[in-house]
Protein backbone atom coordinates (compact mmCIF):
# COMPACT_ATOMS: atom_id res chain seq x y z
CA UNK A 1 0.00 0.00 0.00
CA UNK A 2 1.09 3.29 -1.02
CA UNK A 3 -1.14 5.77 0.72
CA UNK A 4 -3.27 5.74 3.46
CA UNK A 5 -6.95 5.94 4.16
CA UNK A 6 -6.55 9.33 5.60
CA UNK A 7 -4.86 10.55 2.41
CA UNK A 8 -6.94 9.01 -0.06
CA UNK A 9 -10.20 9.77 1.89
CA UNK A 10 -8.45 14.06 1.39
CA UNK A 11 -7.80 13.42 -1.92
CA UNK A 12 -11.53 12.45 -3.01
CA UNK A 13 -12.80 15.25 -1.16
CA UNK A 14 -10.72 17.93 -2.91
CA UNK A 15 -11.52 16.03 -6.05
CA UNK A 16 -15.34 16.21 -4.96
CA UNK A 17 -14.95 20.11 -4.54
CA UNK A 18 -14.36 19.87 -0.72
CA UNK A 19 -12.05 22.24 0.51
CA UNK A 20 -10.94 23.58 4.33
CA UNK A 21 -11.19 27.13 3.35
CA UNK A 22 -14.96 26.79 2.87
CA UNK A 23 -16.94 25.74 6.13
CA UNK A 24 -20.73 25.15 3.52
CA UNK A 25 -18.43 22.42 1.67
CA UNK A 26 -16.12 21.25 4.29
CA UNK A 27 -14.03 17.56 3.63
CA UNK A 28 -16.14 14.64 5.07
CA UNK A 29 -15.21 11.28 6.52
CA UNK A 30 -16.68 8.91 7.94
CA UNK A 31 -17.79 7.65 11.70
CA UNK A 32 -15.78 4.47 12.14
CA UNK A 33 -16.00 3.76 15.65
CA UNK A 34 -19.37 2.72 17.56
CA UNK A 35 -17.39 2.38 21.28
CA UNK A 36 -16.81 5.52 23.13
CA UNK A 37 -17.61 4.03 26.81
CA UNK A 38 -15.31 0.86 26.83
CA UNK A 39 -11.80 1.07 29.26
CA UNK A 40 -9.93 -0.59 26.66
CA UNK A 41 -10.25 -0.05 22.60
CA UNK A 42 -9.51 -3.81 21.03
CA UNK A 43 -9.22 -2.45 17.01
CA UNK A 44 -9.17 -6.23 16.37
CA UNK A 45 -12.72 -6.64 17.19
CA UNK A 46 -15.01 -5.94 14.56
CA UNK A 47 -17.78 -5.32 17.12
CA UNK A 48 -16.18 -2.08 18.27
CA UNK A 49 -16.75 -0.64 14.29
CA UNK A 50 -19.72 1.52 12.50
CA UNK A 51 -20.99 -0.26 9.95
CA UNK A 52 -19.88 1.25 6.43
CA UNK A 53 -21.55 -0.19 4.12
CA UNK A 54 -24.80 1.78 5.77
CA UNK A 55 -25.34 5.87 6.25
CA UNK A 56 -25.78 7.29 9.05
CA UNK A 57 -29.33 7.66 9.20
CA UNK A 58 -29.68 3.64 8.29
CA UNK A 59 -27.51 2.46 11.73
CA UNK A 60 -30.28 2.68 13.81
CA UNK A 61 -32.67 -0.11 12.64
CA UNK A 62 -35.72 1.85 14.51
CA UNK A 63 -34.92 5.25 13.94
CA UNK A 64 -34.95 4.15 10.13
CA UNK A 65 -38.13 3.16 10.47
CA UNK A 66 -39.29 6.66 10.72
CA UNK A 67 -36.99 8.00 8.00
CA UNK A 68 -38.79 5.51 5.05
CA UNK A 69 -42.08 6.18 6.37
CA UNK A 70 -41.40 10.25 5.64
CA UNK A 71 -39.58 9.15 2.49
CA UNK A 72 -42.64 6.46 1.14
CA UNK A 73 -45.41 9.16 2.66
CA UNK A 74 -44.10 12.61 1.20
CA UNK A 75 -46.05 14.07 -0.97
CA UNK A 76 -45.21 18.18 -2.28
CA UNK A 77 -48.34 19.03 -3.63
CA UNK A 78 -46.22 21.80 -6.01
CA UNK A 79 -44.43 18.67 -7.31
CA UNK A 80 -41.36 20.38 -6.88
CA UNK A 81 -39.79 18.77 -3.50
CA UNK A 82 -39.01 14.98 -4.66
CA UNK A 83 -38.92 12.42 -1.50
CA UNK A 84 -36.59 12.35 0.77
CA UNK A 85 -35.44 9.87 4.12
CA UNK A 86 -33.48 13.17 5.80
CA UNK A 87 -34.19 17.12 6.20
CA UNK A 88 -30.54 17.48 7.42
CA UNK A 89 -27.38 16.81 5.97
CA UNK A 90 -24.11 14.84 7.22
CA UNK A 91 -21.88 17.64 6.60
CA UNK A 92 -22.85 21.91 6.85
CA UNK A 93 -21.29 24.95 8.12
CA UNK A 94 -22.73 24.07 11.16
CA UNK A 95 -21.18 20.60 11.51
CA UNK A 96 -18.09 22.06 11.37
CA UNK A 97 -18.68 25.10 13.79
CA UNK A 98 -20.05 22.80 15.84
CA UNK A 99 -16.94 20.07 16.03
CA UNK A 100 -13.90 23.08 15.76
CA UNK A 101 -16.16 24.94 18.68
CA UNK A 102 -12.98 25.83 20.57
CA UNK A 103 -10.80 26.51 17.71
CA UNK A 104 -10.41 30.11 16.38
CA UNK A 105 -12.04 31.40 13.88
CA UNK A 106 -14.56 28.52 14.36
CA UNK A 107 -15.52 29.81 17.93
CA UNK A 108 -16.35 33.44 16.42
CA UNK A 109 -18.24 31.53 13.78
CA UNK A 110 -20.16 29.74 15.71
CA UNK A 111 -21.28 32.84 17.98
CA UNK A 112 -22.22 34.97 14.71
CA UNK A 113 -24.06 31.32 13.67
CA UNK A 114 -26.03 31.79 16.87
CA UNK A 115 -26.80 35.81 16.96
CA UNK A 116 -24.17 37.04 19.42
CA UNK A 117 -23.68 34.31 21.89
CA UNK A 118 -22.84 30.71 21.94
CA UNK A 119 -25.34 28.23 21.67
CA UNK A 120 -26.84 26.10 24.77
CA UNK A 121 -24.46 24.16 26.52
CA UNK A 122 -26.41 21.09 26.05
CA UNK A 123 -26.29 21.03 22.51
CA UNK A 124 -22.55 22.24 21.74
CA UNK A 125 -19.94 19.48 21.53
CA UNK A 126 -19.03 18.73 24.88
CA UNK A 127 -18.57 14.85 24.73
CA UNK A 128 -17.65 12.07 22.17
CA UNK A 129 -20.02 9.49 23.72
CA UNK A 130 -22.82 11.79 23.55
CA UNK A 131 -22.22 12.98 20.20
CA UNK A 132 -22.23 9.70 18.76
CA UNK A 133 -25.35 8.54 20.83
CA UNK A 134 -27.47 11.69 19.52
CA UNK A 135 -25.78 10.50 16.03
CA UNK A 136 -27.02 7.06 16.50
CA UNK A 137 -30.16 7.73 17.72
CA UNK A 138 -32.02 11.91 17.19
CA UNK A 139 -33.87 11.83 13.94
CA UNK A 140 -32.57 15.26 13.02
CA UNK A 141 -28.82 14.47 13.24
CA UNK A 142 -26.64 12.61 10.48
CA UNK A 143 -24.08 14.28 10.64
CA UNK A 144 -20.33 12.80 9.52
CA UNK A 145 -17.02 13.91 11.03
CA UNK A 146 -14.63 16.32 9.77
CA UNK A 147 -10.66 15.35 9.04
CA UNK A 148 -9.50 17.14 12.53
CA UNK A 149 -10.63 14.51 14.18
CA UNK A 150 -7.87 12.36 13.35
CA UNK A 151 -4.85 14.63 13.86
CA UNK A 152 -5.98 18.02 15.49
CA UNK A 153 -6.15 16.93 19.56
CA UNK A 154 -6.10 20.61 20.04
CA UNK A 155 -9.67 20.57 18.78
CA UNK A 156 -10.73 19.05 21.84
CA UNK A 157 -9.25 21.37 24.82
CA UNK A 158 -10.34 24.73 25.53
CA UNK A 159 -6.99 26.67 25.44
CA UNK A 160 -8.97 30.05 24.65
CA UNK A 161 -10.87 29.83 28.40
CA UNK A 162 -14.36 30.23 26.14
CA UNK A 163 -16.85 30.58 28.70
CA UNK A 164 -18.98 27.88 27.17
CA UNK A 165 -21.91 27.91 29.93
CA UNK A 166 -23.52 25.27 32.39
CA UNK A 167 -25.67 22.31 30.85
CA UNK A 168 -28.80 21.46 32.99
CA UNK A 169 -26.90 18.33 34.92
CA UNK A 170 -25.40 21.66 36.26
CA UNK A 171 -22.10 20.71 34.64
CA UNK A 172 -19.42 23.28 33.57
CA UNK A 173 -18.37 22.88 29.95
CA UNK A 174 -14.83 23.24 29.19
CA UNK A 175 -12.55 20.14 27.59
CA UNK A 176 -14.16 17.67 25.62
CA UNK A 177 -14.97 14.38 27.61
CA UNK A 178 -12.97 11.73 25.73
CA UNK A 179 -13.42 7.72 25.85
CA UNK A 180 -12.15 5.81 28.88
CA UNK A 181 -10.03 4.14 26.37
CA UNK A 182 -8.02 7.74 25.65
CA UNK A 183 -7.68 8.55 29.53
CA UNK A 184 -8.64 11.63 28.58
CA UNK A 185 -5.84 12.62 26.80
CA UNK A 186 -6.79 14.19 23.46
CA UNK A 187 -3.23 13.13 21.95
CA UNK A 188 -4.14 9.30 22.78
CA UNK A 189 -7.39 9.54 21.52
CA UNK A 190 -6.07 11.31 17.89
CA UNK A 191 -3.39 8.41 17.95
CA UNK A 192 -6.33 5.73 18.62
CA UNK A 193 -8.79 7.18 16.36
CA UNK A 194 -6.78 7.18 13.57
CA UNK A 195 -5.24 3.31 14.17
CA UNK A 196 -8.75 2.80 13.74
CA UNK A 197 -9.38 5.01 10.54
CA UNK A 198 -6.16 3.00 8.56
CA UNK A 199 -7.12 -0.33 10.73
CA UNK A 200 -7.64 -3.44 8.52
CA UNK A 201 -11.70 -3.62 8.78
CA UNK A 202 -12.02 -0.08 7.95
CA UNK A 203 -9.66 -0.73 4.90
CA UNK A 204 -11.85 -3.53 4.06
CA UNK A 205 -14.87 -1.66 4.23
CA UNK A 206 -14.28 2.14 3.18
CA UNK A 207 -15.04 1.35 -0.63
CA UNK A 208 -18.73 0.90 1.15
CA UNK A 209 -19.07 4.32 2.52
CA UNK A 210 -17.06 6.25 -0.76
CA UNK A 211 -19.97 4.53 -2.74
CA UNK A 212 -22.49 6.41 -0.41
CA UNK A 213 -20.73 9.58 -0.06
CA UNK A 214 -19.06 10.42 -3.61
CA UNK A 215 -19.92 7.04 -5.42
CA UNK A 216 -22.58 5.21 -7.32
CA UNK A 217 -24.49 5.01 -4.36
CA UNK A 218 -25.42 8.73 -3.64
CA UNK A 219 -27.91 9.30 -6.35
CA UNK A 220 -31.10 7.61 -8.32
CA UNK A 221 -32.46 4.03 -7.44
CA UNK A 222 -29.23 2.95 -5.66
CA UNK A 223 -29.49 5.85 -3.07
CA UNK A 224 -33.19 4.72 -2.27
CA UNK A 225 -32.31 1.32 -2.16
CA UNK A 226 -29.53 1.99 0.15
CA UNK A 227 -31.88 4.86 2.13
CA UNK A 228 -29.06 7.83 1.10
CA UNK A 229 -31.77 10.22 -0.18
CA UNK A 230 -31.15 13.93 1.40
CA UNK A 231 -33.09 16.84 0.89
CA UNK A 232 -33.06 17.50 -3.26
CA UNK A 233 -31.65 21.11 -2.56
CA UNK A 234 -28.19 19.58 -1.21
CA UNK A 235 -27.19 17.60 -4.34
CA UNK A 236 -25.23 19.44 -7.34
CA UNK A 237 -27.36 21.05 -10.00
CA UNK A 238 -30.43 20.40 -8.22
CA UNK A 239 -31.63 24.34 -8.80
CA UNK A 240 -30.09 26.33 -11.45
CA UNK A 241 -29.57 29.59 -9.33
CA UNK A 242 -28.69 32.20 -11.92
CA UNK A 243 -31.81 31.02 -13.73
CA UNK A 244 -34.17 32.23 -11.01
CA UNK A 245 -35.21 35.88 -11.71
CA UNK A 246 -36.80 37.00 -8.90
CA UNK A 247 -33.80 38.31 -6.55
CA UNK A 248 -35.04 37.43 -2.91
CA UNK A 249 -35.85 33.57 -3.84
CA UNK A 250 -32.64 33.50 -5.28
CA UNK A 251 -31.02 35.05 -2.20
CA UNK A 252 -33.19 32.75 -0.03
CA UNK A 253 -32.41 29.25 -2.05
CA UNK A 254 -28.33 30.18 -1.60
CA UNK A 255 -28.69 30.97 2.09
CA UNK A 256 -30.51 28.00 2.29
CA UNK A 257 -28.00 25.37 0.44
CA UNK A 258 -24.81 26.97 2.05
CA UNK A 259 -26.72 26.78 5.75
CA UNK A 260 -28.22 23.04 5.64
CA UNK A 261 -25.47 21.16 3.89
CA UNK A 262 -24.32 20.09 0.36
CA UNK A 263 -23.62 16.91 -1.02
CA UNK A 264 -20.11 16.38 -2.48
CA UNK A 265 -20.01 15.94 -6.26
CA UNK A 266 -20.81 12.29 -7.32
CA UNK A 267 -17.14 11.03 -8.72
CA UNK A 268 -18.21 7.78 -9.56
CA UNK A 269 -21.20 5.71 -11.15
CA UNK A 270 -19.90 2.15 -10.56
CA UNK A 271 -19.05 0.33 -7.07
CA UNK A 272 -15.70 1.53 -5.80
CA UNK A 273 -13.16 -1.09 -5.72
CA UNK A 274 -12.39 -2.51 -2.52
CA UNK A 275 -8.51 -2.34 -0.94
CA UNK A 276 -5.94 -4.50 -1.62
CA UNK A 277 -5.15 -6.32 1.49
CA UNK A 278 -2.33 -5.72 3.31
CA UNK A 279 0.86 -6.43 2.27
CA UNK A 280 -0.23 -6.21 -1.50
CA UNK A 281 1.54 -3.99 -3.67
CA UNK A 282 0.87 -1.88 -5.60
CA UNK A 283 2.26 0.26 -8.72
CA UNK A 284 1.76 3.08 -10.66
CA UNK A 285 2.20 1.54 -14.21
CA UNK A 286 1.99 -1.66 -15.96
CA UNK A 287 5.57 -1.27 -16.01
CA UNK A 288 6.48 -1.04 -12.47
CA UNK A 289 4.14 -4.24 -11.80
CA UNK A 290 5.87 -6.37 -14.38
CA UNK A 291 8.68 -5.84 -13.18
CA UNK A 292 7.96 -6.13 -9.18
CA UNK A 293 6.16 -9.64 -10.01
CA UNK A 294 9.26 -10.67 -11.50
CA UNK A 295 11.09 -10.07 -8.54
CA UNK A 296 8.26 -11.39 -5.87
CA UNK A 297 6.51 -14.51 -7.74
CA UNK A 298 7.89 -17.94 -7.54
CA UNK A 299 10.42 -19.14 -10.06
CA UNK A 300 9.36 -19.74 -13.41
CA UNK A 301 5.78 -17.92 -12.40
CA UNK A 302 4.28 -15.02 -14.95
CA UNK A 303 0.53 -14.32 -14.00
CA UNK A 304 -2.69 -12.03 -15.41
CA UNK A 305 -2.11 -8.84 -13.13
CA UNK A 306 -4.03 -5.23 -13.32
CA UNK A 307 -3.17 -2.44 -12.15
CA UNK A 308 -3.33 -1.37 -8.99
CA UNK A 309 -6.95 0.61 -9.30
CA UNK A 310 -8.56 -2.53 -9.75
CA UNK A 311 -10.26 -4.82 -7.22
CA UNK A 312 -7.70 -8.07 -6.87
CA UNK A 313 -10.45 -9.98 -6.64
CA UNK A 314 -12.51 -8.99 -9.27
CA UNK A 315 -9.69 -10.23 -11.43
CA UNK A 316 -8.75 -13.54 -13.61
CA UNK A 317 -5.13 -14.80 -12.59
CA UNK A 318 -3.60 -17.64 -13.95
CA UNK A 319 0.00 -18.54 -12.92
CA UNK A 320 1.42 -20.79 -15.75
CA UNK A 321 4.89 -22.84 -15.08
CA UNK A 322 7.00 -23.93 -17.89
CA UNK A 323 9.00 -27.21 -17.74
CA UNK A 324 12.39 -26.79 -18.73
CA UNK A 325 13.69 -29.13 -21.33
CA UNK A 326 16.09 -29.80 -24.11
CA UNK A 327 16.46 -26.05 -26.60
CA UNK A 328 14.94 -26.05 -30.03
CA UNK A 329 15.43 -23.48 -32.66
CA UNK A 330 11.97 -22.83 -33.50
CA UNK A 331 9.61 -19.94 -33.19
CA UNK A 332 6.74 -19.82 -30.39
CA UNK A 333 3.35 -18.03 -30.21
CA UNK A 334 1.84 -17.49 -26.70
CA UNK A 335 -1.48 -16.83 -26.85
CA UNK A 336 -4.90 -16.55 -24.89
CA UNK A 337 -8.48 -14.99 -25.35
CA UNK A 338 -9.45 -12.28 -23.28
CA UNK A 339 -13.25 -10.66 -22.32
CA UNK A 340 -13.97 -7.04 -20.57
CA UNK A 341 -16.79 -7.08 -18.92
CA UNK A 342 -19.11 -4.17 -17.55
CA UNK A 343 -18.17 -0.44 -16.76
CA UNK A 344 -15.30 -1.55 -14.56
CA UNK A 345 -13.24 -3.16 -17.01
CA UNK A 346 -13.13 -6.44 -15.25
CA UNK A 347 -11.48 -8.84 -17.44
CA UNK A 348 -11.90 -12.48 -18.22
CA UNK A 349 -9.24 -14.54 -19.65
CA UNK A 350 -9.32 -18.16 -21.16
CA UNK A 351 -5.56 -19.25 -21.71
CA UNK A 352 -5.26 -22.43 -24.21
CA UNK A 353 -4.77 -26.45 -23.11
CA UNK A 354 -1.45 -27.43 -22.48
CA UNK A 355 -1.95 -29.46 -25.78
CA UNK A 356 -2.79 -26.81 -27.60
CA UNK A 357 0.78 -25.76 -27.99
CA UNK A 358 3.27 -27.19 -29.41
CA UNK A 359 6.49 -25.25 -28.42
CA UNK A 360 6.77 -22.07 -25.34
CA UNK A 361 9.71 -19.82 -24.17
CA UNK A 362 11.41 -20.29 -20.97
CA UNK A 363 10.04 -19.22 -18.32
CA UNK A 364 8.00 -16.80 -20.13
CA UNK A 365 4.58 -15.54 -20.81
CA UNK A 366 1.94 -13.03 -21.78
CA UNK A 367 1.36 -10.45 -19.11
CA UNK A 368 -2.04 -8.37 -19.49
CA UNK A 369 -2.75 -5.24 -17.53
CA UNK A 370 -5.14 -2.38 -16.89
CA UNK A 371 -3.70 1.41 -16.33
CA UNK A 372 -5.45 4.67 -17.16
CA UNK A 373 -8.20 3.45 -18.66
CA UNK A 374 -5.74 0.86 -21.46
CA UNK A 375 -5.32 -2.43 -22.06
CA UNK A 376 -1.79 -3.50 -21.92
CA UNK A 377 -0.15 -6.38 -23.61
CA UNK A 378 3.68 -7.58 -22.71
CA UNK A 379 6.12 -10.27 -22.99
CA UNK A 380 7.88 -11.06 -19.95
CA UNK A 381 9.69 -13.20 -17.88
CA UNK A 382 10.29 -13.92 -14.02
CA UNK A 383 13.08 -11.98 -14.32
CA UNK A 384 12.06 -8.76 -16.27
CA UNK A 385 9.41 -7.99 -18.79
CA UNK A 386 10.88 -8.20 -22.50
CA UNK A 387 8.43 -5.61 -24.50
CA UNK A 388 5.08 -4.28 -23.93
CA UNK A 389 2.36 -3.00 -26.35
CA UNK A 390 -0.25 -0.71 -25.65
CA UNK A 391 -3.66 -1.63 -26.93
CA UNK A 392 -5.74 1.70 -27.31
CA UNK A 393 -8.65 -0.06 -29.53
CA UNK A 394 -9.67 -2.87 -27.66
CA UNK A 395 -13.27 -2.29 -26.84
CA UNK A 396 -15.18 -3.06 -23.63
CA UNK A 397 -17.76 -5.30 -26.29
CA UNK A 398 -18.09 -7.78 -23.63
CA UNK A 399 -17.05 -10.36 -26.40
CA UNK A 400 -14.08 -12.73 -26.52
CA UNK A 401 -10.71 -11.26 -28.60
CA UNK A 402 -7.70 -13.23 -29.35
CA UNK A 403 -4.26 -11.91 -28.05
CA UNK A 404 -1.30 -13.32 -29.19
CA UNK A 405 2.66 -12.36 -28.63
CA UNK A 406 4.88 -14.27 -31.10
CA UNK A 407 8.98 -14.59 -31.50
CA UNK A 408 10.73 -15.00 -34.74
CA UNK A 409 14.18 -15.98 -33.78
CA UNK A 410 15.44 -15.43 -37.70
CA UNK A 411 14.92 -11.48 -36.61
CA UNK A 412 15.02 -12.04 -32.74
CA UNK A 413 11.65 -9.99 -32.79
CA UNK A 414 8.58 -10.25 -30.61
CA UNK A 415 5.34 -8.76 -32.22
CA UNK A 416 1.51 -8.21 -30.40
CA UNK A 417 -1.63 -9.00 -32.11
CA UNK A 418 -5.04 -8.38 -31.19
CA UNK A 419 -7.86 -10.38 -33.68
CA UNK A 420 -5.15 -11.21 -35.59
CA UNK A 421 -4.14 -7.05 -36.14
CA UNK A 422 -1.24 -5.97 -35.45
CA UNK A 423 -0.21 -4.03 -32.71
CA UNK A 424 3.35 -3.42 -32.93
CA UNK A 425 6.96 -5.22 -32.48
CA UNK A 426 10.10 -4.79 -30.83
CA UNK A 427 12.97 -6.07 -31.52
CA UNK A 428 14.74 -8.10 -28.55
CA UNK A 429 18.95 -7.42 -27.32
CA UNK A 430 19.38 -11.16 -26.22
CA UNK A 431 17.96 -14.00 -28.16
CA UNK A 432 14.36 -15.76 -26.07
CA UNK A 433 15.34 -19.56 -25.05
CA UNK A 434 12.87 -21.70 -26.74
CA UNK A 435 12.11 -25.15 -24.97
CA UNK A 436 10.17 -28.24 -26.17
CA UNK A 437 6.77 -28.54 -25.20
CA UNK A 438 6.54 -30.85 -21.98
CA UNK A 439 3.43 -30.82 -19.93
CA UNK A 440 2.51 -27.50 -18.35
CA UNK A 441 1.19 -27.40 -14.82
CA UNK A 442 -1.41 -24.82 -13.88
CA UNK A 443 -2.24 -23.26 -10.95
CA UNK A 444 -4.75 -20.85 -9.55
CA UNK A 445 -7.81 -19.32 -10.75
CA UNK A 446 -10.68 -21.11 -12.32
CA UNK A 447 -11.17 -23.19 -15.70
CA UNK A 448 -13.53 -20.75 -17.86
CA UNK A 449 -12.98 -23.29 -20.98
Amino acid sequence: RKISNFEYLMHLNTIAGRSTNDITQYPVFPWVLTDYTSQELDLKNPAVYRDLSKPIGALNEKRLQYFEERYNHFIDPDGVIPQFHYGTHYSSAGVVLFYLIRLEPFSTGAVDLQGGHFDHTDRMFHSMASTWHNVFTHSADVKELIPEMFYLPEMFQNHNNFDFGVSQMGKVMNHCELPPWANNDPHTFVRLHRDALESEYVSEHLHEWIDLIFGYKQRGPKAVEAKNVFYYLTYEGAVDIDAIPDELQRQAFERQIESFGQTPSQLLDTPHPKRAKLGTLCYTSPFEKLLAISAHSPASWVRLCTDSTYPSDHLWKRPIRFQKETDTDQDFSITCRIMTTGSDGVILCKWPLPEESETFADDCGIVLSLCDGKFWVALATTESFLCDFASHFLVNDGLWHAIAVTYNRENNTISAFVDEAPIGSHKLHQPVLIRRRLPIQIGGGVNLS
